[in-house]
């Protein structure tokens, strides 16, 4: 059993909070390596996990390995919360993540 005041795992300055949403085992070791400042910021919003999990349940192109622009438009229409969003998306579908994230 874990107690209520057992946050060892969260304690650490430099450790990410990624509770509320999912980008699959690889992007979610990257997100947490090289985007934790980002993805914390958009995982503790409620509206900014609203938008990501609609986006993430658009299909992805398999020829472009990316989500459907349409898509991803009519959720940021519905949930327009681009402050947090943005960043947490550039992050990932950079460099370092875009190779395991479908941005």
């Amino acid at each position: 059993s874990v107690t209520a005041g057992n946050s060892s795992q969260t304690t650490d300055g430099a450790a990410c909070t990624l509770t509320n949403l999912d980008y699959g085992a690889e992007c979610n070791a990257c997100a947490m390596q090289k985007c934790c400042t980002e993805v914390s910021a958009c995982d503790g919003k409620p509206d900014c996990v609203t938008l990501m999990k609609c986006v993430l349940e658009c299909p992805v192109d398999p020829d472009a390995g990316t989500i459907d622009t349409t898509c991803v438009g009519a959720c940021a229409t519905a949930t327009p919360v681009m402050a947090e969003y943005n960043p947490a998306v550039f992050c990932l579908g950079g460099a370092d993540c875009g190779p395991v994230c479908p941005f």
